[in-house]
C-alpha cells in the first residue's frame, strides 16, 4: 500500500512537470517607501508568452498593473508597483501567465502591506496641526 502511494504520487508530479508550461518556484512582496517590489522565480518556462502582474484590494477581484516578458527557464523577475491609490490597505497580487497558445495560469496570491514613506508621515502630521 505505501509503495504504491509513493508510485501515485511519483506519477502525479511528473504528470504536472510534463503539462505545466512553467513553475513558478518563489513568489514574494516587500513593501517600501511608497512602493511595492515583486520578485520571483521560474524553475521550467515552456511557449511562456508573458507574465502579468494582477492586483486587487480584496483578493478576489484582480486587475492588471503591468507585464514582464520571459527570458528563459530559470530566471529571477521584478516588477516595481509604484502607482499605489490607498497606502493603508493591504494589496494582493498573482501572475496570470500567459501562453503561446492562449492558455494561463494563475499563481497563488501573496499579501503585501505598503510602507508610507517618513515624508509622507511628517507632511501628514503637519498638516494635521493646521486642520
Amino acid at each position: 500500500m505505501k509503495k504504491s502511494l509513493i508510485t501515485l504520487g511519483s506519477i502525479l508530479v511528473l504528470a504536472a512537470a510534463l503539462y505545466a508550461n512553467t513553475v513558478i518556484i518563489e513568489f514574494s512582496g516587500e513593501p517600501s517607501a511608497n512602493k511595492i517590489i515583486l520578485n520571483w522565480k521560474t524553475g521550467l518556462e515552456e511557449n511562456v508568452d508573458l507574465f502579468i502582474v494582477q492586483r486587487s484590494t480584496n483578493n478576489k477581484d484582480f486587475l492588471p498593473v503591468g507585464e514582464v516578458a520571459p527570458t528563459g527557464s530559470n530566471s529571477a523577475y521584478e516588477f516595481i508597483d509604484t502607482n499605489l491609490s490607498d497606502v493603508k490597505t493591504i494589496f494582493y497580487y498573482r501572475l496570470r501567465i500567459r501562453n503561446s497558445d492562449g492558455t494561463f495560469q494563475l499563481s497563488e496570491p501573496i499579501s503585501v502591506i505598503p510602507k508610507i514613506s517618513s515624508f509622507a508621515k511628517t507632511w501628514g502630521s503637519i498638516k494635521a496641526l493646521f486642520q
